[in-house]
């Protein structure tokens, strides 16, 4: 397992060089873009659901540590008059997890979020993000509900969320706060049809390269 997340690493991190050289070529002092470098720190509040009621049983949410940092590129659009647009991405440590009949599971995940954002103003943005989640480190890999002992792995406990979300930045010292709400689209397990959403409230701080 630590193998494949140090090669997912290794090209994820060559990808973005090459992809910051190539738009670090084309950026000047007066070019409407510019790269970012950005690190992020906050918490998650996770709650699962179930579409099919397998189990009649109620979950109670966890608060859990993100951790992340990365890149971006912003465009402003007619020289800022109709505000300015990022594309993000970097790499993203989430801990969720879930309460279930007294019995607490813990979900360690690296996520590599791509988020696109909008600014209408200068310190006020909307933002929309795709999360690919590798789960590495299951509390337990076995739940009992209802006197069924239901087993746990990573592999099954992958995600992939869908997220909006809103924020404010202080462009002059680069600090910013950012919400989010992240759905859940995979099932926790294959016999669990559980999904999970979160709730992300993030302190973030940001600067600009140019040339």
């Amino acid at each position: 397992m630590i193998k494949k997340l140090t090669i997912v690493l290794l090209l994820l991190a060559s990808d973005m060089l090459v992809w910051g050289q190539q738009s670090w070529d084309v950026i000047s002092k007066e070019s409407p873009l510019s790269i970012g470098f950005y690190t992020e720190t906050g918490w998650a509040l996770s709650s699962y659901h179930t579409s099919k009621n397998a189990f009649d049983v109620d979950f109670l949410p966890v608060m859990g540590l993100c951790l992340g940092g990365g890149a971006d590129l912003n465009y402003e659009i007619d020289n800022g008059s109709y505000g300015s647009m990022t594309a993000q991405t970097g790499l993203l440590y989430a801990r969720s997890g879930f309460v279930v009949e007294e019995q607490k599971v813990a979900c360690h995940y690296f996520c590599f979020p791509i988020s696109f954002q909008y600014y209408p103003l200068d310190y006020l943005f909307l933002e929309f993000r795709a999360v690919p989640c590798l789960n590495f480190g299951l509390s337990s890999n076995v739940v009992t509900i209802q006197n069924l002992a239901l087993k746990l792995d990573n592999h099954q406990a992958n995600d992939f969320k869908i997220g909006f979300g809103a924020g404010g930045y202080i462009r002059s010292i680069g600090v910013g706060l950012s919400l989010r709400y992240n759905f859940g689209l995979s099932k926790f397990a294959e016999n669990l049809p559980w999904k999970g959403n979160q709730f992300e409230m993030l302190l973030y701080y940001r600067f600009d390269l140019k040339k």
